[in-house]
């Protein structure tokens, strides 16, 4: 009668160590699924970045093929606008 107390005790101690470990193993498999959100996101983030720099880099681009266009065309950088600017006030 004892022995089967025994073994009684033994394989409830055996089952709650078991739903310890399930339940571990749960928060575990949660807690990467929050950490694969958050990744995903900050990942979403650098892309937007990314985006961002590039159409900048571009614009940027632009910008200095407009001032070596002007360059070609008005060697000496003759500012138009203060010359109209310098009439206009007179």
């Amino acid at each position: 009668m004892k022995l089967f107390e025994i073994f009684n005790l033994y394989e409830q101690q055996i089952n709650k160590s078991l739903k310890k470990k399930i339940q571990i193993s749960e928060e575990e498999k949660n807690n990467t699924g929050k950490n694969k959100i958050k990744k995903i996101v900050y990942s979403n983030k650098m892309v937007q970045q990314t985006e961002k720099a590039k159409s900048l880099c571009e614009y940027n681009t632009i910008q200095s093929q407009q001032i070596q266009f002007l360059d070609i065309y008005n060697p000496y950088r003759i500012d138009f606008n203060q010359i109209r600017m310098k009439k206009m006030n007179e």
